[in-house]
């Protein structure tokens, strides 16, 4: 028997309605989180948490709903119930509100990327069939991309500050075992250094903590020191991406300047245009409180402290929100050639993906 749910013409088979589908995913997000207080709410078209309520895609009770929905639906109702099991809210809420503030949009995003691999890998030993249940949502999300995104704009895949974040998923669950060829479809749209960058920051993501320490069984401490670890990745990332892009912006205008070669008549055949990637990190704001690179234009991430975890700051929101498809944002994270950052990982460690703005 298959572990994963073929892609036939059963999956638009229509198995029940939409009310039943929001009844049996609203007991399904209490029972994993453990939590049956969990306010679970079906509105809109994305998928988050706060640690508290949980949001998924909007249902009309009436609707004819298909095998396809239901898996996907139920997908991210396993994805947010993993988030309340395992991310750290309260500081991570503290970290989304200052990295909103300072415009730091990239950093929120590749945090919620970031944390949706690390959680996926814990609900893997958690609940043992994980990747099945998310694997349509999944699949979804990443289709949204390969058939909408990439041919309305085949530039996107070229800038990490707009890719990066939702490919860290794609290669993220690839390496976790998900079975949809989507996953490998959206990493060949890739450029080779930016695949291998991306491959490199999910190898140092799966030796993250997650503190799953057996079926249904979770150590909170661990698991939220492995959200706080990604959290401080994603910084490293960001901040090191917005001084390569400051070191290439100070080089583009050197050459402006000074113009190496020129023609008889004077003009400068050294001056090329600069032709911006992405926004960086800063003062635009842009961020939907869900999975979009977001923005500085400043240079890189503050080094405040002031939520008391003693790492570098920036970002928006507080919430983690949701895989959406898109890539957007700024330019600002990056974590060298291969990805690898310094963590200090003890184990292995949208449509959502992260803790939603109250901005």
């Amino acid at each position: 028997m298959s572990k994963y749910i073929p892609e036939t013409s059963e999956l638009e088979d229509v198995v029940m309605t939409g009310a039943e589908l929001m009844d049996a995913t609203t007991t399904v997000v209490r029972a994993m989180s453990t939590d049956f207080a969990t306010d679970v709410q079906f509105a809109g078209d994305g998928a988050f948490t706060d640690g508290k309520m949980v949001s998924l895609p909007a249902i009309p009770s009436d609707a004819e709903v298909t095998k396809r929905d239901a898996l996907v639906i139920g997908g991210y109702g396993n994805h947010e119930a993993l988030h309340k099991k395992l991310t750290d809210f309260e500081k991570l809420k503290k970290k989304m509100k200052r990295w909103h503030k300072e415009g730091k949009t990239l950093t929120k995003s590749l945090a919620n990327g970031i944390e949706d691999v690390r959680i996926e890998n814990g609900g893997k030993k958690l609940f043992g069939g994980i990747p099945q249940a998310i694997d349509k949502t999944a699949r979804e999300v990443t289709r949204k991309f390969i058939d909408e995104v990439y041919p309305a704009d085949n530039d996107i895949v070229n800038d990490f500050g707009q890719i990066g974040p939702v490919a860290i998923t794609w290669a993220g669950r690839k390496a976790l075992g998900y079975a949809d060829p989507s996953n490998e479809e959206a990493l060949d749209l890739l450029p080779p250094h930016i695949r291998k960058q991306v491959e490199g920051i999910v190898q140092t993501i799966l030796k993250i903590p997650h503190g799953v320490t057996g079926l249904g069984q979770v150590d909170k401490l661990v698991a939220h020191e492995g959200s706080m670890e990604a959290a401080k990745l994603a910084e490293r990332l960001a901040n090191s991406h917005m001084k390569k892009l400051r070191k290439e912006q100070e080089e583009e205008n050197e050459r402006i300047i000074n113009p190496q070669d020129t023609t008889e008549d004077g003009d400068d055949k050294g001056k090329v245009k600069v032709k911006g990637k992405g926004r960086p990190d800063g003062n635009d704001g842009v961020g939907d409180g869900g999975d979009d690179p977001d923005g500085e234009t400043g240079g890189g991430d503050s080094t405040s402290e002031d939520d008391g975890t003693g790492d570098d700051g920036d970002g928006d929101g507080d919430g983690v929100g949701g895989d959406n498809g898109k890539a957007k944002g700024d330019t600002s994270g990056e974590a060298g050639e291969d990805g690898e950052g310094n963590t200090t990982s003890r184990e292995d460690g949208q449509r959502d993906t992260g803790p939603k703005s109250d901005e």
